[in-house]
């Protein structure tokens, strides 16, 4: 008899697709995308920055008042605009040696540890130990009751090693907003430290400029008394010859004795704005007089025009201004964790 061969029924295309390789990777896809997405899903309010309404055009209204706005950026070493080489040397100093400065440096190190940190959360956390202990069984106790082999050792080692992870799946964003409050909290250690910058070498050129003021007032007070010796000796020979009177005498006496009485004033402020000047660079009082007396001019060069910008541009570089918007990115990050910690919470462990 002949072999009889079976034929499979063939499938139609509109048939059901039967369970099999090609529909787990489906499977696998589809969880997978899902948990991307619910990954991706942040809760909370978003930070926008805040838009100042400016004003069409900027200056005086006014036909009778004429302002005038000198565009570009304003240079960061602002001072360097004097061209003062001693300035200069006393401003990197103060980067250096200020301690104001250093303690908010110590800050900004401290907060961006902090974001380091949180940022951290969002990976898979490893904790790991090992304990070893050595034990010896007294020959009075229950081994006496085992009646154990002679020579048996009553001592042995015990070890106990412990390899633990767990990951928190960040469904809601919390560890993201966690992770966003603390890099703001980081501009805003930063905008502290650029504020106490700014402070520190605004008032160390005010008093810098104040010494060069005095410091010129005393070569004007000098060359006005060598001025009053003068006519002093030409009063007198006048008086000698009858040619004057002896008030005049009197007057050009007196006239010189005012100029001398202003220079202990002087140098008493120059002594005084010096010792400022070292407080800011936490240095003894007194040593930087030789210093700003034999290296920096008596005039500084006072630049015609200052690249500033325009007014809004001018605020915006304040960073009191930028503080108060990093303080508002960072109270609105912490709400939306606030939010985010009303949802369950996901951890993986072992």
């Amino acid at each position: 008899p002949g072999r009889r061969h079976r034929r499979r029924p063939r499938r139609s295309p509109t048939s059901p697709a039967q369970p099999g390789k090609g529909w787990n990777v489906k499977r696998f896809i589809l969880a997978a995308s899902t948990a991307l997405a619910l990954a991706g899903c942040t809760v909370g309010p978003d930070f926008k920055s805040p838009i100042a309404e400016q004003p069409v055009t900027f200056g005086s209204t006014r036909p009778d008042v004429r302002s005038t706005t000198y565009g570009g950026a304003m240079e960061e070493a602002w001072w360097k605009s004097f061209h003062d080489h001693e300035l200069d040397t006393l401003m990197d100093r103060l980067a250096r040696q200020n301690l104001d400065l250093q303690a908010a440096m110590e800050r900004v190190t401290q907060a961006r540890a902090r974001f380091r940190l949180t940022r951290a959360e969002s990976l898979p956390q490893l904790d790991a130990s090992f304990s070893y202990t050595r034990n010896h069984l007294s020959q009075n106790g229950i081994v006496s009751l085992l009646q154990p082999a002679p020579g048996a050792s009553l001592t042995y080692n015990q070890f106990d090693p412990k390899l633990t992870a767990s990951w928190e799946v960040d469904l809601f964003g919390r560890v993201r907003r966690l992770t966003e409050a603390a890099r703001a909290g980081v501009q805003v250690s930063e905008e502290d430290r650029n504020a106490i910058a700014l402070s520190v070498s605004t008032e160390l050129a005010e008093t810098y400029f104040r010494y060069r003021e005095t410091r010129a007032l005393e070569a004007l007070t000098l060359k006005n008394a060598a001025l009053a010796e003068r006519r002093l000796a030409l009063v007198d020979g006048l008086v000698r010859y009858g040619a004057a009177p002896a008030l005049s005498d009197a007057q050009a006496r007196a006239q010189l004795s005012r100029i001398r009485q202003a220079l202990p004033a002087l140098r008493a402020r120059q002594n005084e704005l010096a010792n400022a000047i070292a407080l800011l660079l936490d240095a003894p009082p007194r040593s930087l007089e030789g210093e700003l007396e034999r290296d920096a001019a008596l005039q500084p060069d006072v630049p015609h025009l200052v690249a500033v910008g325009l007014p809004a541009d001018v605020i915006r570089r304040r960073p009191d201004v930028r503080r108060s918007e990093a303080q508002l990115h960072m109270a609105t990050a912490s709400t939306g964790a606030a939010v985010a910690s009303f949802y369950p919470d996901i951890t993986f462990s072992s």
